[in-house]
């Protein structure tokens, strides 16, 4: 988009964005997508790879992500790079409840980061093919049984 939060400091010092939205946890997959970008045409800073950050992703959902893609943005160039995890929130854990979050926490020096079009998607489970053809199977069975006993 046109609006997006970046920072840019060349100095020791902590810098980050944090975004509650008021939304409670339940159990299954969550995928969450974001833009980064280094800051466009200026040589100076780096970018901000994905292991410098001292905190990055969904808050309230206490299990790692599995990182899909999180490759570091190209130099001081008008590109951006999406980062995208996969969440796995079991029905038995202790984060159902919780209000989901987003935090970008970076502790160091000479780096910037410019975040845009965040989003967050619950999947929810898809009955596999095997498994619907299984039941289907299994209750023209049932019908064809009933039907050969009258």
């Amino acid at each position: 988009g046109t609006t997006y939060w970046g920072s840019t400091f060349n100095f020791p010092a902590t810098v980050g964005l944090s975004k509650d939205f008021g939304l409670n946890i339940e159990s299954g997959r969550y995928l969450l997508s974001i833009d980064v970008s280094a800051p466009f045409g200026d040589p100076i800073y780096d970018a901000v790879p994905y292991l410098d950050f001292t905190s990055f992703g969904l808050t309230g959902i206490s299990t790692l992500p599995t990182v899909i893609s999180a490759s570091t943005p190209p130099e001081s160039t008008p590109q951006w790079t999406t980062w995208s995890f996969e969440y796995v929130v079991a029905p038995d854990s202790s984060d159902v409840g919780n209000a989901i979050g987003f935090t970008a926490l970076l502790s160091a020096d000479d780096y910037t980061m410019m975040l845009d079009n965040l989003s967050i998607s619950r999947v929810t489970a898809v009955p596999e093919p095997n498994l619907m053809i299984s039941l289907g199977l299994g209750s023209c069975l049932l019908v064809f049984s009933k039907s050969r006993k009258r």
